[in-house]
């Protein structure tokens, strides 16, 4: 589970085991009904629950909009800001 929102990875064993959710039942290492089981609770709490295949995938920006249509209320970072 994340503490930086309502947000939680559910795995087959350490993060990083399996390459994917469907990898991880493919070899049977994660029972569906469990899955379901844990997803249902995550979803009480109302927590979102995040593919671990997409934690592992490198993080390319924002997606939906480009720098010319930034959000109003976001500032402008300027790159040699450090």
């Amino acid at each position: 589970m994340s503490r930086f929102g309502s947000l939680a990875e559910v795995c087959a064993d350490d993060p990083g085991a399996f390459l994917s959710t469907d990898e991880a039942r493919e070899e049977e290492a994660l029972d569906p009904a469990d899955l379901a089981t844990v997803e249902r609770a995550l979803a009480e709490l109302v927590y979102v629950s995040v593919p671990e295949e997409l934690l592992e995938s490198d993080y390319e920006g924002p997606a939906g909009w480009s720098p010319s249509q930034r959000p109003s209320g976001r500032p402008e970072i300027s790159p040699l800001a450090a």
